[in-house]
């Protein structure tokens, strides 16, 4: 069992996440990486991570907090659980594997709060939680850098034609739900969504950087011609994502006196997740760790680069944490508290660590 636990770990460092395998598809390739430049070197740095990770996380390697994230949510008592996600999302598999941990979380009964910030998005994330279960509580909101109510501008890609672009050769939206759901289905599927749907950010360059992914796609434009029954120019995408931007205002969502108040009483947070598009650090660099100590930390590192994601890893490990799995060059960034004591399903003594 131990060495089952132990592979199960390190598979997780190098898995490729829900939308590399997409984007590998799109470039007709491995995903280009622009890593940006930095002092540390990237190979000693994960060698040492390695070892923090087995002295402090996986000694014994059948410790709870050194269990891959799907496990670790299972074998947790759900009394006891709390979970919070800042970019939810639907809760429901889409286009591309489905990693997101959450969904399991709530299934299991877990308290949990959902901040989804997209009002389209989030309609959905409501019907799908209709009738809504009464540990799991639905905010329309964005975390937002410096608490306040002036409301914050997310961009993201719309998908319809409010932007009066249907009909183009190189920025046609339904070209990429021509190219949403599996292949069985395409370029007709029915109710798919692409993933240019998941990746609003209060960073409108974060968004712009996309659309080298459609610069030239002889295939991707097969299946539109296909889906519209016309002809397409083999870079007939070359401008679908900076040519349908829209801005859309979200209320800031202030964690520092908001998550506060929505845990169990005498309880601490079990998990935080962010996908916040290119801003999980500026998000967690700001989280007040001082009174709110998750057990566990996923966020996205795909889209930091080495530079920001050093810089958050010092945060992190000052307050305690060690990366479980997951460099900038892989998806998804796992780290867990070195103190963490979790409640495990059968546990009759409810053991709550102080920070």
């Amino acid at each position: 069992m131990a060495a089952i636990v132990v592979a199960l770990c390190h598979a997780a460092v190098g898995r490729c996440g829900p939308r590399c395998q997409a984007w590998s598809e799109a470039l007709g390739g491995p995903p280009a990486r622009r890593l940006q430049v930095t002092t540390e070197d990237p190979a000693r740095w994960l060698a040492e991570a390695r070892q923090r990770q087995r002295e402090a996380l996986c000694t014994p390697p059948t410790s709870v907090r050194c269990l891959p994230t799907p496990i670790w949510v299972q074998v947790l008592d759900p009394r006891a659980a709390s979970l919070f996600q800042i970019g939810a999302n639907i809760h429901e598999a889409t286009t591309y594997d489905q990693a997101d941990p959450a969904p399991l979380a709530v299934k299991r009964g877990w308290t949990a709060t959902l901040l989804e910030p997209m009002p389209d998005v989030f309609a959905d994330l409501e019907r799908h939680y209709t009738p809504r279960p009464p540990h799991v509580e639905l905010v329309n909101a964005a975390v937002c850098d410096a608490c306040g109510d002036a409301p914050l501008q997310m961009y993201s890609v719309d998908l319809t034609n409010a932007t009066g672009n249907w009909g183009s050769n190189d920025s046609d939206a339904r070209c990429l739900a021509a190219n949403a759901g599996s292949e069985a289905c395409i370029p007709r599927c029915q109710g798919a969504s692409h993933w240019t749907s998941e990746i609003a950010s209060l960073d409108r360059a974060h968004l712009v950087k996309h659309n080298r992914f459609f610069a030239y796609g002889p295939n991707q434009c097969r299946r539109c011609a296909e889906r519209l029954e016309r002809p397409m120019p083999s870079n007939c995408m070359r401008s679908v994502i900076v040519n349908n931007l829209k801005a859309t205002d979200v209320r800031c969502f202030c964690v520092a006196t908001e998550l506060g108040t929505r845990l169990p009483r005498d309880e601490r947070l079990s998990l935080l997740i962010v996908d916040a598009e290119g801003h999980d650090d500026v998000v967690l660099h700001q989280f007040p760790f001082a009174t709110i100590r998750p057990a566990r930390v996923l966020f996205e590192a795909h889209h930091l680069g080495l530079g920001r994601f050093f810089r958050l890893a010092r945060r992190l490990r000052a307050w305690g944490y060690e990366m479980l799995g997951g460099m900038p060059t892989d998806y998804i960034s796992t780290w867990h508290h070195v103190n963490s004591t979790e409640v495990v399903t059968g546990t009759t003594s409810r053991r709550v660590l102080k920070f």
